[in-house]
């Protein structure tokens, strides 16, 4: 497993997942995030986000959890392991819970999706309210039969 503490996103990308899961809203929503390590500033030595890809939420109960649809995932996966934009590679999944604080479910934590380097949960209870959406970052662990969330420090980048 990732041993990493903190991550980085690009500013730009952090707004394109918050306006895409606000605007999916009352729904989860989902997708990916890739990017590679950082090189250089503030951010150097730490994973870097660079890019987030919506999937298709296709759950039969989209209000209450999420399914990625299989040829958008496919095809996502396909195109970063050719390279992608910037060669970058997969670095987490993001999803929101409409009604839910920024934590792992139960069913996150049994899901395969704890096996990658970050998982991101936006929190959108209290959105339609005025209050801002809540973004947290997670890495996992196993201990024992157990997979224990680690919350990460995410660090914005400025920049595209």
């Amino acid at each position: 497993m990732t041993t990493f503490a903190c991550i980085s996103i690009r500013q730009s990308v952090l707004r394109q997942l918050q306006h895409y899961c606000c605007d999916k809203l009352p729904l989860e929503s989902c997708g990916l995030l890739f990017g590679a390590q950082a090189v250089a500033g503030e951010a150097a030595g730490t994973p870097l986000i660079t890019r987030f890809v919506p999937i298709d939420n296709i759950a039969e109960d989209p209000k209450r959890r999420f399914v990625m649809q299989p040829q958008q995932l496919i095809s996502a996966l396909y195109n970063q392991t050719r390279g992608g934009d910037d060669g970058d590679a997969l670095l987490g999944i993001a999803h929101a819970h409409p009604a839910g604080a920024a934590v792992p479910s139960r069913e996150d934590l049994a899901s395969l999706w704890h096996t990658l380097p970050s998982h991101w949960i936006l929190s959108a209870a209290g959105h339609q309210e005025g209050s801002p959406p809540q973004l947290r970052a997670y890495r996992y662990s196993r201990e024992g039969g157990d997979v224990i969330a680690q919350p990460l420090v995410i660090r914005i980048v400025p920049g595209t």
